[in-house]
């Protein structure tokens, strides 16, 4: 290895071209993704589906698009502000999580599984203490409590998926340091 140029110490040592293949082939492979990675990932695209095609029918209602009598709210008030708010935020949240999750998995990008993963445990968090002050002690509190098992679960998963990216990150790492060592 040696430096393309000698007087400066900060440019970065060439690799010989055998070593420079292998790094470029461990860099370029990803781990395998697991059936129950590709359920998460059509999970999470469906829920985010669905969360932003709430959001926008909730913007037609602030928008005065959609009648908001079919909310049930009075047409005459014109404090829709918290619905807008809302719907933008519902928006933003849908397309952050989907563009998060594409970016993870199909290119084993761990800033953004692990974005995906904490929100999803935090989502999770927010949905079980939500359900404990909506239960009522009957039979149907158990659909509270589904959703936020549901995202504990996607949550899990993708924390997981997020370790296996750190750890090929931390071989590929362990390979440019190995190849850059003077000889």
């Amino acid at each position: 290895m040696s430096h393309p140029e000698p007087l400066n110490p900060y440019a970065p040592p060439q690799l010989a071209s055998d070593e420079t293949q292998r790094v470029v082939r461990l860099v370029a492979e990803l781990p395998p993704r697991g059936p129950t990675l590709w359920v998460a990932t059509v999970i999470v695209l469906l829920g985010s589906m669905i969360i932003a095609s709430l959001a926008v029918y909730l913007l037609g209602v602030w928008f005065e698009v959609i009648p908001p009598t079919r909310l049930g709210l009075d047409p005459t008030s014109k404090s829709f502000e918290p619905i807008g708010a809302a719907s933008l935020n519902l928006l933003l949240v849908s397309v952050v999580m989907s563009f998060g999750q594409v970016r993870s998995v199909l290119f084993g990008d761990r800033v953004w599984s692990r974005m995906v993963a904490w929100g999803l445990l935090l989502g999770a968090g927010i949905m079980f203490v939500g359900s404990y002050f909506l239960s009522r002690g009957e039979i149907t509190d158990v659909l509270l409590v589904t959703p936020a098992v549901l995202m504990l679960w996607l949550g899990i998963v993708m924390y997981r998926w997020y370790l296996v990216l750190l750890e090929v990150f931390r071989k590929q790492q362990r390979v440019l340091r190995e190849s850059r060592k003077p000889e």
